[in-house]
């Protein structure tokens, strides 16, 4: 397995650079108390009805947003702390940011790898910094989702049911049922779950197991699923189906979006993962580009401008930030369709490791699932799936000598977006 072997020196200031991370995160949070906004504004509000009505019918029934009850749960048991104000309430995804860190260290290590602080690397993925920094839904959801695989991995590498490991396969149930009442995209990954639990010569007690798992993973969902007789709240299920009277139903084009962005923090944290082309490598890949864009040209099949609104301010110019919404776009395709081909490649040739098989195919059920949030695209849904980056790219790590320069890049690129949400 691969140990992460670093320089000593690179490997200290490596660790300078995540917790100057870390830090700027705090500052941020205790500099600019900028009152709640945009979603934070809006699901805050589900903290009240939970005050009003409990956990029940009607506070299921009058959630605001796609997302589901964890966030509001979350605040309203650290409300007597919080007491719903900025910059409290911005700390406790910072919180859970931390226990994010600790699973995903524990779940490297129940893989084998020596260097647990490659978990560390989370601080590097620009992403990041937006989600811990504002109280957003998705670092709850992430912590619980990270929480879970631990669990569930740990048990089915010793292939040892016992009671002991019943419980936590149970527990590790539990972990991802509440991930997925906070974004129920974690639902997807579910279906890769009996690859952890495959063998051979499958016993009764290990499809049983599966079962016990599914079970805990599923009750609680399945619960406020029928509630709100769909897998968002009914509020938020009529702006879906004005979408869908417009004809529009599904958006593939998000799928290769998010696997661009995966590509993307593949690059800043496991370098080695994309080889650097030949020169006949090259030209296909020009020539792919140059017919997407052509085609992208004249149907618009993906148009996409990430940091729109800062790059609308920059270059003000309408005409031009739709020109480049579709060469982006175009570029972002080709990236994911790259990215999609190199993961298999790579997980092909490393040979059958059941749990990288479990990592990349539940990794790519996730970035599947963007195609059904049909109002639009952010590079939060990418996010989510960053407790299944972190371990995959730790399979293929090959640390080069600019790895300390990619991760400073992703470090200011993380803290400048924070910066320019505040400011927005």
């Amino acid at each position: 397995m691969n140990a992460f072997r670093r320089p000593f020196f690179a490997l200290h200031v490596d660790h300078c650079l995540y917790a100057a991370g870390f830090a700027g995160i705090i500052l941020a949070v205790f500099v600019f108390q900028r009152p709640p906004f945009f979603d934070e504004r809006l699901y805050l509000m589900d903290v009240s009805s939970l005050q009003a009505y409990g956990f029940g019918h009607r506070y299921l029934l009058e959630l605001t947003g796609s997302a589901g009850p964890l966030y509001s749960m979350v605040h309203f048991v650290f409300s007597p702390l919080t007491h719903l104000k900025v910059p409290a309430i911005r700390l406790v995804n910072i919180f859970f940011l931390t226990g994010i860190i600790y699973y995903t260290s524990a779940v490297l290590k129940a893989l084998g790898f020596i260097r647990r602080d490659y978990a560390l690397s989370i601080l590097a993925i620009p992403m990041t910094y937006v989600l811990a920094g504002l109280a957003l839904t998705e670092i709850p959801s992430m912590f619980f989702f990270s929480a879970g695989i631990y669990y569930i991995i740990a048990v089915t590498n010793t292939k040892n049911y016992d009671f002991r490991s019943l419980l936590k396969l149970m527990a590790g149930g539990f972990m991802l049922s509440v991930a997925i009442l906070g974004r129920q995209p974690y639902l997807v990954t579910l279906m890769a779950l009996p690859i952890l639990f495959y063998e051979k010569n499958s016993k009764i007690n290990v499809l049983g197991s599966l079962l016990l798992t599914l079970f805990f993973a599923l009750a609680m969902p399945f619960y406020v699923f029928y509630t709100w007789k769909g897998l968002v709240p009914p509020i938020d299920a009529k702006v879906y189906e004005e979408i869908a009277q417009q004809g529009v139903t599904y958006r593939l084009d998000f799928f290769w979006l998010c696997l661009a962005y995966f590509a993307m923090v593949f690059w800043i944290i496991c370098p080695g993962f994309f080889k650097f082309p030949s020169v006949k490598q090259c030209f296909f890949l020009l020539t792919g580009l140059a017919v997407l864009d052509v085609i992208n040209l004249n149907y618009k099949l993906l148009t996409f401008l990430p940091a729109k609104s800062l790059m609308t301010r920059l270059i003000k110019s309408p005409q031009l930030v739709s020109e480049a919404e579709i060469h982006v776009g175009s570029i972002l395709c080709l990236l994911g369709m790259v990215f999609l081909i190199t993961l298999t490649r790579r997980v092909i040739k490393f040979g059958y490791n059941k749990q990288l098989y479990f990592l990349s195919i539940a990794l790519l059920a996730l970035a599947f699932s963007c195609v059904k949030i049909t109002w639009g695209f952010t590079s939060r849904y990418a996010a989510q799936a960053i407790p299944l980056i972190i371990p995959v790219a730790g399979y293929f790590f090959h640390r080069d000598r600019y790895f300390t320069v990619r991760i400073a890049a992703g470090i200011l690129a993380g803290l400048l977006s924070l910066f320019f949400y505040f400011q927005d």
